[in-house]
Parts: structure tokens; sequence; C-alpha cells
């Protein structure tokens, strides 16, 4: 499947045009938007003399905001969204040498992808009548996507978002310069 590049190839073409110069350029209004949204309140606090975690405050968040926008979900899941990331991401951080069945950290981050996943599901389900101009619209009513099983959607989504989400935090947290 995804060792065969002609239909790795595929799946990532169900997506790839979201990802080109002129759609990102046309979402700098709107991640101004989130930051600005994000920012004010940070000031705010740094201008009454508080110490603020930038990070936490802002490069956490912002990426698994703008990802979620773009796949369509709604405002109000958006916490959930990152909060999901982050318990899928923290399930790991000690390495895998771990007893998975009592390991509270790998329980969390377990139930935390199959709480994203049902989500999703719901999501492609919903797209599937009703198409918008989404990330899991285009999948779902692309030409691969006539042949992916509900379950490798919910993969590949899963990881855009998570991926997309930890890796960008990451990086904007290093580079973050005030």
């Amino acid at each position: 499947a995804v060792d065969d590049p002609a239909y790795h190839h595929a799946l990532r073409s169900a997506w790839t045009a979201a990802f080109r110069r002129d759609p990102v350029q046309s979402l700098a209004g709107m991640i101004r938007g989130m930051i600005d949204q994000m920012l004010d309140p940070l000031v705010e606090r740094l201008r009454s003399g508080e110490t603020v975690d930038l990070v936490a405050g802002l490069c956490r968040h912002l990426p698994g905001y703008v990802i979620a926008r773009l796949l369509g979900v709604a405002p109000d899941m958006q916490d959930s969204i990152v909060r999901w990331s982050d318990e899928m991401a923290a399930s790991t951080a000690g390495g895998y040498d771990i007893d998975y069945e009592t390991n509270e950290a790998w329980q969390t981050g377990e139930r935390a992808k199959r709480d994203m996943a049902a989500y999703i599901i719901e999501q492609i389900r919903y797209r599937r009548s009703h198409p918008g101009e989404d990330l899991i619209s285009q999948i779902v009513h692309s030409e691969i996507g006539a042949t992916l099983s509900e379950e490798v959607m919910v993969i590949n989504t899963r990881q855009l978002l998570f991926g997309g989400t930890e890796t960008t935090a990451n990086w904007l947290a290093h580079i973050t310069h005030i």
C-alpha cells in the first residue's frame, strides 16, 4: 500500500493542491487573525509584568487550529483536536520500553487515538453527503478516496493532524524570538 509509489502518490495528491503556494497564501489573513486572537491576551499579561509561556499560549495550539480549520473541524472541537494530539505525543515521550497494559500515558494516548478516530469517521460520513471545501471532503470525494476504507482515511487524516501539529508546534517554539 504505502510502499507502492503510485498508490502513495495518489493518496498524497488528494491533498497536494491545498498546500500549493496560492492556497496557502490565501490562508494568511485567517492565520494572522488566529495569531492576534491568541497573542492579545498574552501581550496584556506581559505588559502587566507577568511572565507568560509563549509555547503553551501560542506555539502549541496554533498549528492544530490551522490544520483543524483546513480539515473543516468545527471551532468548538479545535481544543479537543489539540488535546488529542498532545495526548498521542505524550504516550511515547518516555520511549517504548514501557508496560503497555499499565502505563497511564500510553493508555491516555490510545484513548486519544480512538476518540480522534471516532470524530474523524463522523466527519467522513457527514462529508460523503455534505461535501465542502475542506481537506476531509477532498479525500472523501477524490479518485483515490473512492478506493479507501474509512480506516485508511482516518489514519491519513489523523497523521496529517498529529504530524502537522507536532512538527510545526515544535518548530515555532524553536524559532520564536521576542
